[in-house]
């Protein structure tokens, strides 16, 4: 390294250093606390710099907006004392934006959200006209296949829940389904439940490739049905379900498998092993034929909503920060939810990506979330890059009106914060079942 390098690094260093020494941090806020504003109003986001606790002059540090999910250039500000005042107007197609702070070189940032007329969103794309006659004929191959298990092997209870081993018993089992796949997962109930006594619940897992969870804390009050989203093995490593196959690759990348036609696509299986899910558990004896609810967030509240719109008796649904949200949301110049398959500017729409939306548009949940009747809980996150607050607004507002749903928007949530809080509306659900059971 020459003497001029070594210069620049070691200044780089010594600022590093300095800047660990002290405590940064960014107060970001909005003229509107909720972050909820109407188009044509613009929004006033106040950005402070404090060092060690008190505002502070002579630092760089850059902001910067997305829009819409899609990221403007940076611009470079010097801290002087004094809160910045940076400004956004509403404007369509734009109606979701947020700021960055951040000093360069270092892990000092913050970011805060916003969004205009969240209640207005729609979806980018009308259905398939012939949506219900797909699905209806998924569901009836799926009835061809009686409800059976293929296995049923009592597991013990992991060690954090040991307190529990004399309350609560536990199952791995493998449910007979349509398609190359059983429904595989994790059961439990008290121990010696009566018949027709228990509320049924089943939970669903968000993106990836594991085996299934004990849930028995729930399992204490409730048949609790744990899924994994494909069918496999549970309890197994983590080498175990990094190197399972799928086709000539990787499970692991199942959310692109069969994205060419939509009797193809990997999801088909997915949703109909939800339905079976749901069979399931109201076969079973102890189900007290009136509660029924669904629990999940990112792809699990996908799998939550698909549950609720394709069986009737579903009682409750909890659908966190859902995924695979308007697939199609291009069209309208803004981000789709995961797994993003065409996250591009309407400029960029060309005819791949057309039939790709094409196909997408089958297992979009905002077209589910039109079959909803139950009870229902969402969460939206204004700076969840993962499933954007307009592809879950698009589905939340395709819930019918006379639904009683609810839903919370939080300015700072993102994709792993935004549902914190939602536990209050799952737990009264589930309490008002067991009491409802009795």
């Amino acid at each position: 390294m020459d003497m001029k390098n070594w210069g620049t690094f070691a200044a780089l260093l010594l600022f590093c250093t300095a800047m660990a020494q002290d405590k940064y941090e960014f107060i970001i806020k909005t003229d509107k606390p909720d972050g909820i504003y109407t188009e044509g109003e613009t929004v006033k986001y106040s950005v402070e710099l404090l060092k060690n606790g008190e505002a502070c002059s002579g630092v760089k540090y850059t902001c910067r907006f997305s829009e819409n999910g899609f990221w403007k250039a940076g611009k470079e500000y010097v801290s002087d004392g004094k809160a910045l005042i940076l400004t956004r107007k509403f404007k369509a197609p734009v109606i979701w934006n947020t700021l960055k702070a951040e000093i360069p070189g270092t892990k000092v940032s913050k970011e805060l959200g916003a969004i205009a007329d969240p209640f207005k969103i729609t979806p980018a794309v009308k259905e398939p006209e012939d949506f219900d006659a797909f699905w209806k004929a998924q569901r009836e191959e799926l009835n061809k296949v009686p409800v059976r298990e293929l296995e049923k092997i009592e597991i013990p209870l992991q060690q954090k829940y040991a307190h529990l081993k004399d309350k609560v018993i536990c199952f791995d089992v493998k449910v007979a389904c349509s398609g190359s796949k059983p429904v595989s997962g994790h059961l439990c109930m008290p121990k010696n439940a009566k018949a027709k006594s228990l509320p049924a619940l089943v939970t669903f897992q968000g993106a990836g490739v594991l085996g299934a969870w004990q849930q028995p804390e729930w399992g204490e009050k409730a048949i609790t049905l744990n899924i994994n989203a494909h069918g496999i093995e549970n309890g197994k490593s983590y080498n175990f379900y990094r190197n399972l196959p799928l086709g000539s690759g990787k499970l692991d990348s199942y959310f692109r498998s069969g994205t060419e036609d939509k009797d193809l696509y990997y999801y088909k299986g997915v949703y109909a092993r939800v339905m079976r899910a749901l069979d399931y558990v109201k076969s079973l004896p102890e189900w007290d034929g009136k509660n029924l609810l669904v629990y999940g967030a990112s792809q699990g509240a996908t799998q939550s909503i698909v549950a609720a719109a394709m069986d009737k008796q579903v009682t409750f649904c909890h659908a966190g920060v859902p995924a695979l949200c308007d697939h199609s949301a291009a069209y309208a110049d803004r981000t789709p939810g995961w797994p993003q398959l065409a996250a591009i500017r309407k400029s960029q729409l060309n005819e791949p990506k057309k039939n790709l939306m094409k196909v997408l548009n089958y297992y979009d949940v905002i077209h589910f979330a039109k079959r909803v009747n139950c009870d229902i809980a969402v969460a939206a996150g204004l700076l969840d890059y993962v499933c954007s607050p307009t592809s879950v607004m698009a589905a939340y507002n395709n819930i019918p009106a006379g639904v009683k749903k609810t839903i919370q928007i939080k300015p700072s949530g993102t994709h792993g914060s935004a549902s914190a809080g939602m536990e209050i509306h799952f737990k009264k659900a589930l309490d008002d079942a067991v009491k409802n059971s009795k």
